[in-house]
């Protein structure tokens, strides 16, 4: 199968291979192993790829192993955000903002919006970007494709628009709103509360 992912983590796995963490739109949360070869793409921190995934042979009963991880082949870098390393402060955002992913998404569960805000988290990280914005965005977004989100007309106008544009920031690339640090942190306890009580638990 093919999707496209963005990596958040990488360790060294057996030999010159790599244990990668990613999001995909499509398949969620995913862990494989990146075998080296002759054509081989660095899975770099924060690169978009397309790659294909399949699953490992059982070396006993000579079948696929849906236990075992995924091996991951490259077919194409779309992006990357390599210039995020050339700032410590950008960097140390990108990498707590995909710490929060890997703990909020899951496997086998789509979250293209999600997937989106962290395409635009990037972006705006590049350009020294808040990084508490983005979580709250994060949340948000994670929570409209888990389902967890109460309908819009639950809320009142002023907050409703609030979440419209949160949506809009990762969908249509609008800016985020404007609004000061205290009133990001009373979003964020509140979407956290959201997720809790969806079931998703966050360390602060």
């Amino acid at each position: 199968m093919e999707t496209v992912i963005i990596i958040l983590k990488v360790e060294a796995g057996k030999g010159r291979d790599y244990l990668v963490w990613a999001l995909s739109p499509d398949m969620g949360r995913l862990v494989f192993i990146f075998k080296r070869s002759k054509d081989f793409y660095e899975p770099g921190l924060f690169r978009v790829m397309k790659v294909r995934l399949e699953k490992q042979l059982n070396k006993t009963t000579l079948q696929l192993d849906e236990n075992s991880l995924y091996k991951g082949e490259v077919i194409e870098i779309i992006h990357n955000y390599d210039h995020l390393s050339e700032s410590y402060e950008n960097f140390n955002k990108a990498c707590e903002l995909s710490q929060t992913i890997l703990k909020i998404t899951s496997q086998n569960h789509a979250c293209p919006l999600a997937f989106k805000t962290v395409l635009q988290a990037m972006e705006d990280f590049l350009n020294d970007g808040e990084y508490l914005a983005w979580r709250v965005c994060l949340f948000i977004n994670f929570l409209k494709d888990f389902g967890g989100l109460p309908e819009l007309s639950h809320f009142a106008p002023l907050q409703q628009q609030f979440l419209i544009r949160l949506e809009e920031s990762a969908d249509s690339r609008k800016s985020l709103p404007k609004i000061s640090k205290q009133k990001w942190l009373e979003f964020e306890f509140w979407a956290l509360q959201l997720l809790d009580e969806s079931g998703v638990r966050v360390n602060i």
